[in-house]
């Protein structure tokens, strides 16, 4: 796991964004927060891309390990190092009083957050088996992961995009996750949270009956 993935690269976009608009707020902390969790979630590929040319894929089928006892176990074998992350975000918020956070608020902005490292992991995770090589798996999992950072409201209002870009971010799930996030801590988002839950809901059940039900990953 690359220092750059969780902590420079968050760090960047974070002060980067912060200057353009010239304001550091509670919005732009939650962001830095889930940055290095999203990031470490769709990099996953290439980790397992790695392990399929280093042969140790192969030893993992062999011995019958399932699809989601993998995928759970190179996700949260990430999960902690990743938090390192989030944790300095989350410091930064409450050293500059930026955010403010109530137990009861903490806990489910960690059940948030943990939903977009589970949707994180999934796409990470088909990326990685269905890639043929590393080039392809990291060529896809940065794809998706500038399109996230840029189109995705982790740093900036939805409104600051141009419209036809909006209505893009509000397919992503990384968008409703800020939606859910920005809502616990008292700022409105533009849609119901019933409607980012509906959208999430819908994200998890079809990643995971495709990943249980239709991936026969032993071809």
């Amino acid at each position: 796991m690359a220092l750059g993935t969780i902590v420079i690269t968050p760090l960047t976009f974070f002060f980067l964004f912060s200057f353009l608009l010239g304001q550091l707020n509670s919005s732009m902390i939650l962001g830095g927060i889930f940055l290095p969790i999203l990031s470490i979630g769709i990099t996953e590929g290439r980790d397992i891309t790695e392990d399929k040319v280093n042969q140790y894929f192969s030893l993992y089928i062999t011995n019958s390990v399932s699809p989601t006892s993998y995928l759970l176990g190179v996700g949260l074998a990430n999960l902690l190092p990743s938090s390192i992350g989030s944790a300095i975000f989350l410091a930064l918020g409450i050293v500059t009083g930026s955010i403010t956070l109530t137990s009861n608020v903490l806990l489910s902005l960690t059940g948030v957050f943990f939903v977009g490292w589970l949707v994180s992991v999934m796409l990470g995770f088909m990326i990685g088996v269905k890639s043929e090589g590393l080039s392809a798996a990291g060529g896809t999992s940065e794809l998706l992961w500038i399109m996230f950072t840029i189109i995705c409201p982790l740093f900036y209002p939805l409104s600051n995009l141009p419209l036809p870009l909006q209505y893009v971010s509000l397919l992503l799930y990384p968008t409703h996750i800020m939606f859910l996030a920005n809502y616990l801590i008292g700022i409105s988002p533009p849609v119901s949270p019933l409607v980012s839950l509906l959208v999430l809901a819908i994200y998890v059940v079809v990643l995971s009956v495709y990943i249980s039900k239709r991936f026969d990953w032993r071809k």
